[in-house]
């Protein structure tokens, strides 16, 4: 997936103006959103618990922090790359992320119907492109298989650390 990893403001406003949309249904948005990316890419089914209630509002939390920052590279850039090491271990390979965006693009298509035009389109692929490069590229170079953490060793890491996403555990200060 190629990434770009500067967004214009113009883009920027466009990604915005969605969400704020979006925001209102989020819960329907987010279920949507989880139902074709397993759809989509049924091996990233694995990747996650049979309890989902949790997964959708960290997801939610993160995508709201991200918006939030579209136009701060720094903080934007400082967030991803840890989300991009830490997905490692939970096996995300970077293939997944060509099925997050398709999977993103057609919850969006269909919660927003004809609010969702070309250029909102190519707003939010630019954006989720450029988010995607920045994890992958602090993902390590090495078999995925080999960075997968056992399911204990995730409970342990969950359990030690504040699992509700904000910004301060997003990695900003």
């Amino acid at each position: 997936m190629e990434s770009r990893q500067h967004i214009e403001s113009e883009q920027i406003a466009l990604v915005r103006e969605n969400w704020r949309v979006v925001e209102q249904e989020e819960g329907t948005f987010i279920q949507d959103f989880y139902d074709r990316l397993f759809r989509i890419d049924p091996s990233t089914r694995k990747l996650f618990s049979d309890n989902m209630a949790d997964q959708r509002q960290k997801f939610l939390a993160v995508i709201r922090t991200l918006i939030r920052h579209l136009d701060q590279p720094d903080d934007f850039r400082q967030v991803l790359g840890g989300l991009g090491g830490r997905h490692t271990h939970y096996g995300v390979q970077r293939e997944h992320f060509e099925s997050m965006r398709k999977a993103l693009i057609e919850t969006l298509e269909a919660q927003l119907g004809g609010r969702f035009t070309a250029l909102h389109q190519e707003a939010w692929d630019d954006a989720f492109r450029a988010a995607a490069g920045l994890m992958t590229e602090a993902m390590p170079e090495t078999d995925p298989a080999r960075n997968r953490t056992t399911l204990g060793q995730r409970v342990r890491q969950m359990l030690s650390r504040d699992d509700e996403p904000s910004e301060d555990n997003l990695g900003w200060s």
